[in-house]
């Protein structure tokens, strides 16, 4: 079986040089590019994947369709880094007018915009920040709110001042800036928050989850929700997963009304409630999200390791993809001892480590460490019971 392996590897290495070398030799060549990149995706080396995509944006005339949807499939997939610096490579070498074809579709648009913007973010690098906003048609008080759910609240607090010094009455800027006041723990974050948010303007959901955990720290669930149902909040958009948890957390708390979460909202709460719940389709799901359905309901179908089988090949690090494979492994009774040691490296994250409590040997001593840490993210009942 070792020596099947090594001969394996051995011809997808010899491949991989193959096309590497082809591609060398034909630097203006997209047919290159393109077979570079589909046998990336197909041997899951999503490094060698990520350059071609990264490759192909920078020569295409446009901001080519085929390379938007590869890197929000990465983003479904949980490959959030990896989906961002494609993006970022997409929009960056698009920073000129298009001509020659027509233009993406408005939300295909957005979502590669707040992918890039959100690599931006996460660098402190505010120039491309605001040129990313730009390309990808977000406003400069949404892209603050990009920065501030990445923990960048410096970042987010100058842009968001910036934003209203050209408009006072910026809803979202108000929204903004408050809430990464409210997370840097600054004396003054009450004076953003004087006043309720004036309605006459649609906030982006990001605005709208980072607003409603600083109230909710700050003054209690009951003028987080009354803040939030005043305020004109618009869905959240499809593949924007922190926002989206964001949300999930806040009707956990008790603070928005878990019917008005899009169905992915809905397959988080229910994990973290360990309640069921099978939406009517699974169609249009992204993968995370349907293995996350799946594991809970279809554990042992021929999709569901399929599905499962796919991510763990691509050495996965998203917090929701490890949970889903804790629990599809732990429901077929096979050993998850080399999922449960990558789960342990991200964050804190509630999905994740009540599945771990949930998958984990009784006296695995990894069990402390996870107790401890999911100690202050346990809301639900069943999340609470898992700590006593």
């Amino acid at each position: 079986a070792r020596a099947l392996e090594r001969s394996s590897s051995a011809r997808a290495n010899a491949a991989r040089a193959t096309l590497l070398e082809l591609t060398l030799e034909q630097p203006e060549s997209s047919e290159a590019l393109d077979a570079l990149a589909s046998w990336a995706d197909a041997h899951d080396d999503l490094d060698l994947f990520v350059l071609a995509l990264g490759e192909a944006a920078r020569r295409a005339p446009r901001l080519d369709p085929t390379v938007a949807r590869a890197a929000l499939a990465l983003a479904g997939e949980g490959q959030l880094a990896r989906a961002r610096r494609v993006a970022a490579a997409l929009l960056d070498s698009r920073a000129r007018p298009e001509r020659g074809s027509p233009p993406l579709d408005e939300p295909t648009r957005a979502a590669l915009g707040r992918l890039a913007v959100d690599e931006a973010a996460e660098r402190d690098d505010e120039p491309a920040l605001r040129r990313r906003a730009v390309v990808g048609r977000l406003t400069t008080a949404e892209a603050a709110a990009r920065a501030a759910l990445v923990s960048r609240f410096d970042l987010a607090t100058r842009v968001a001042r910036q934003a209203l010094a050209a408009d006072p009455d910026d809803t979202t800027a108000r929204m903004v800036l408050a809430s990464a006041l409210e997370a840097r723990g600054t004396d003054d974050f009450r004076a953003a928050f004087a006043g309720e948010p004036r309605a006459t303007h649609v906030v982006p959901a990001a605005a709208c989850a980072l607003f409603g955990r600083a109230l909710l720290r700050s003054a209690g669930a009951p003028a987080a929700r009354a803040a939030l149902a005043a305020a004109r909040c618009e869905p959240v958009a499809r593949g924007d997963g922190a926002v989206l948890s964001l949300f999930v957390d806040l009707a956990a708390r008790d603070v928005v009304d878990p019917s008005t979460l899009p169905v992915e909202g809905r397959i988080e709460l229910a994990w973290r409630m360990r309640v069921p719940f099978r939406p009517p389709t699974l169609a249009g799901l992204d993968l995370r999200h349907e293995l996350l359905a799946r594991a809970q309901s279809d554990a042992l179908s021929p999709r569901t390791a399929d599905l499962a089988a796919k991510l763990a090949r691509r050495a996965p690090s998203d917090p929701m993809v490890l949970a889903s494979l804790l629990a599809v492994a732990h429901a077929r009774g096979q050993t998850v001892d080399q999922v449960a040691r990558a789960a342990l490296a991200p964050p804190a994250d509630p999905v994740l480590d009540a599945t771990l409590l949930d998958t984990l040997p009784k006296s695995a001593p990894e069990r402390v460490r996870v107790r401890a840490r999911f100690a202050g993210l346990a809301v639900t009942p069943a999340e609470r019971a898992l700590i006593r």
